[in-house]
This record gives structure tokens, sequence and C-alpha cells, in this order.
């Protein structure tokens, strides 16, 4: 995975090849952040929420 990242890979892309540890709707959201140029804002946003459902 860091290899892709470091080649420029999309964060999303990575981690929707292990569904097991990152669900689908996850990078998703990681996507559509990648795409609006927001990802900081998304990934505060799914730390927030992971962080409130105690997962």
């Amino acid at each position: 995975m860091i290899f892709h990242l470091n080649q420029g890979g999309a964060l999303s892309k990575q981690l929707s090849r292990y569904p097991l540890y990152f669900p689908a709707n996850l990078t998703h959201f990681i996507y559509i952040g990648e795409e609006s140029g927001k990802l900081d804002e998304v990934l505060l946003l799914q730390t927030t929420q992971l962080k409130t459902s105690g997962i």
C-alpha cells in the first residue's frame, strides 16, 4: 500500500483493496474527498463519526 501511495496512487483505491479493514462506505467517502479537494474535511468527519459510534 505504501509503495502505491508513494507512486501517487489514490488513498481510496488502496484502502478499497482491504475491505475487511476498511468498509466500502468509508473508502467511498474518502474517494469523494479526493475528487472534491476536501479530503482533510472528509477524514475529520469520518474520524469523529467513528469515535462517536464506539468502533
